[in-house]
This record gives structure tokens, C-alpha cells and sequence, in this order.
């Protein structure tokens, strides 16, 4: 059985959101974007903006797909400083289609910090 964590329970719950569009997803807050475009989010712990984008859906390999997985989150983990640079990055298996699974590009942030960090309850602020 599936360990499901906090973040996991509140991205199946969905985004909590307040009056002037800022969402809580997880432990991250900020204006609450809407739709399926690229996000960036400040991670302050551990000082990195990460990018999370959804799959392009070229990227699944054949042993992938024997495995059940459909469909994938990108993301990478950008250092903070002059030139920002690429220090992580990687790809959120799913088993269902992003869109299916996901209202939003938001909701998916638990995900991403669990699989990059391996903990899905860092705070963190949504930049766009």
C-alpha cells in the first residue's frame, strides 16, 4: 500500500483558495495562476526556483509505458544568482493524463517538491 503524504492529501483535496486568487497548495502560497502553463516557484530552504511544466509528451520511454506510465510533470531546479543556473531536474511519472489528473499546473507543486526535494512539505511562494 502507498504511503499518502500530507501535500498528497491536500493536491487530491485540491487548491484552497481565498478571495483575492492567492492558493495554498501544500505548504505553498502565492497568486494563484490559472490553466496548464510553465510555473516557477521559490523554494527558500533550499534557496532554488524550480520550473514545473507539463510533459510534452515525448519523453516517456517504451519501458516506461510497459510500466503503466502515461503522461509526465517536467521540472528543473533552478541555483539562485547571476545566471540561474540548471542544478536538478526531472520528470514526475504519471499514470494518468496531466489534465485528468490536475485542474491546474498548480495543483501538481506537492509532486514536484517530493520527488525533487523528497518531501512534499517545504513552504514555498508561486512567482508565476
Amino acid at each position: 500500500m502507498e504511503m499518502e503524504s500530507e501535500g498528497m492529501r491536500k493536491e487530491r483535496a485540491g487548491v484552497m483558495g481565498q478571495q483575492d486568487g492567492t492558493v495554498h497548495v501544500g505548504t505553498c502560497s502565492g497568486k494563484g495562476p490559472e490553466g496548464y502553463g510553465e510555473l516557477f516557484v521559490f523554494v527558500p530552504e533550499v534557496g532554488q526556483i524550480v520550473r514545473i511544466a507539463e510533459g510534452t509528451g515525448d519523453n516517456l520511454l517504451r519501458e516506461d509505458e510497459e510500466d503503466g506510465y502515461v503522461d509526465y510533470i517536467y521540472y528543473e531546479q533552478h541555483e539562485l544568482g547571476i545566471d540561474m543556473p540548471v542544478v536538478d531536474g526531472g520528470q514526475v511519472l504519471l499514470e494518468g493524463m496531466f489534465r485528468e489528473l490536475f485542474q491546474s499546473t498548480a495543483d501538481c507543486i506537492p509532486r514536484v517538491l517530493d520527488m525533487a526535494y523528497g518531501t512534499d512539505t517545504l513552504g514555498c511562494t508561486i512567482l508565476a
